[in-house]
């Protein structure tokens, strides 16, 4: 574990899937549905499962109790699912909860979205590398001329995140102030619909043949 240059402690920090949308443009739990073998859900946790993480916090919502049961498959002993009890009144709600579970646990909480399985444990990594040289600035995923998640908020920028509207996600905390950043084109990617699934099915399967040539 790497130690803060300045403080000597451990740079440790938490993961927060955010996990809790109803997927009504989907039509059923999409983070639940096959892709290339394996739930959408699982290409979010097994990148989380490959950094340093303590622990990972699923928030769920809508489909909590089959996303409680995938969960339940695993026995992952740092993966612990969340229920957001007003995950309705949208992402701003999942992430107070995300923080407030948070507080005095770690010294920084990484945010993620369930629906994009094309960010990789490597390009997690990247952005965790990028956040350690400056622990104290958040940092996060740059892409198509704009940011987001994934996005690493230190504690001392997470009371910021306490303030936002509960149908509003963290992306106007990223652009109004100065962050560090890595690019991650495929954060620009997510599935909200059946024909993005056929999509990442095509996408990945191209990973993995540019992978194994």
């Amino acid at each position: 574990m790497e130690l803060d240059p300045v403080t000597n402690t451990q740079l440790e920090f938490n993961i927060a899937i955010l996990a809790a949308g109803a997927a009504s443009r989907f039509g059923a739990c999409k983070l639940l549905a096959p892709l290339n073998g394996k739930p959408v859900l699982n290409y979010s946790l097994d990148a989380a499962s490959q950094t340093e993480a303590h622990e990972v916090f699923i928030i769920t919502g809508g489909w909590h109790q089959e996303i409680e049961k995938h969960l339940e498959l695993r026995n992952a002993e740092k993966e612990h699912f969340l229920y957001c009890q007003n995950w309705q009144e949208g992402m701003g709600a999942s992430i107070k909860l995300a923080v407030n579970t948070n507080k005095d646990k770690s010294t920084a909480l990484l945010i993620m979205l369930a629906d994009q399985p094309l960010i990789s444990a490597e390009q997690l990594n990247l952005l965790i590398r990028r956040w350690r040289d400056q622990p104290e600035q958040i940092c996060c995923a740059q892409f198509n001329n704009t940011l987001g998640a994934p996005a690493i908020f230190p504690i001392s920028a997470q009371h910021k995140l306490l303030t936002l509207p509960n149908n509003q996600g963290a992306k106007r905390l990223l652009t109004n102030q100065i962050v560090n950043t890595v690019s991650i084109p495929e954060a620009a990617w997510d599935i909200d619909t059946p024909a993005n699934l056929s999509q990442a099915h095509t996408l990945l399967a191209a990973n993995t043949k540019t992978d194994t040539n």
